[in-house]
């Protein structure tokens, strides 16, 4: 592991790259993956000391227009071979030989696996690419201000939430049944209607899936819809880790919602 300036693609869009910095390469490569439907690539990757990593970023990016079709921060329109040379130019210093990257571990940066539940309540949140043909996510998780608030940073489309479902059983005692039933429906749904995406963009479905299908396949399992406006429950966390806290009873904040069916409610 080292300091490294990197540029990746979406193996999806090619005429954008996504230049940023990682103490601990390849973490930025693995939190990547869970972000896009369609597969992540490693461009090429500099080697810098770790003290001048912040201005060796500004100095990488410096002439790259910013991507603007995506909140998400350090996507340039540039293709692939003038982001190599231009970052290569603007650093002084040659890429690395590009690696064949193994081993690395799977990884998802909104869901929350089983054993991390503890008595909170499991959901199923939907988001949806704004994109040329919109792809759909869906996450099992507790983690409520991370479904509101966590830009898909590796994502060179916006992204939006726009559904969310529960268990219709509320054990405030113990959640383990509800929850499981929360998990098992998403793998089901991951199974069955996302065998055409890549196995490390997790939770990611099939190209040609409706927010219409997916809404019947999720009723028929048993859950029902959570309404996105509502104030935030109790039977979340008080915070999740790298988003602002929203607190208890407080209105959920809504410029990432888009609530796509009066079925939905």
């Amino acid at each position: 592991m080292s300091a490294i300036i990197y540029a990746l693609r979406d193996n999806g869009v090619p005429d954008c790259v996504k230049i940023g910095k990682d103490t601990r390469w390849p973490k930025r490569l693995e939190q990547a993956r869970s972000h896009t439907p369609r597969g992540i690539s490693v461009v090429a990757t500099w080697s810098v000391p770790e003290a001048s990593l912040g201005k060796a970023e500004k100095q990488a990016i410096a002439g790259l227009a910013r991507r603007t079709q995506t909140p998400a921060k350090e996507w340039y329109d540039c293709d692939l071979e003038k982001a190599v040379e231009s970052v290569t130019n603007n650093l002084g210093i040659q890429p690395n030989p590009t690696p064949t990257m193994t081993g690395l571990r799977s990884y998802d940066d909104w869901r929350s696996l089983p054993e991390e539940d503890k008595d909170h309540r499991k959901r199923l949140w939907v988001h949806v690419e704004d994109a040329p043909v919109p792809r759909i996510k869906v996450i099992p998780s507790v983690f409520y201000d991370t479904a509101y608030r966590y830009v898909f940073t590796y994502n060179p489309y916006p992204v939006f939430l726009v559904a969310a479902y529960q268990s219709p059983e509320d054990n405030r005692i113990s959640r383990s049944n509800e929850n499981a039933r929360v998990w098992s429906t998403w793998q089901g749904l991951v199974r069955k209607l996302g065998s055409a995406v890549p196995s490390d963009s997790i939770g990611w479905l099939d190209q040609e899936l409706s927010l219409d299908q997916l809404d019947a396949a999720i009723r028929s399992s048993g859950l029902v819809p959570y309404p996105l406006g509502a104030p935030k429950p109790r039977d979340a966390p008080p915070r999740d880790s790298s988003v602002a806290p929203i607190a208890y009873g407080a209105l959920p904040p809504m410029e990432r919602v888009r609530v796509w069916h009066s079925r939905i409610s």
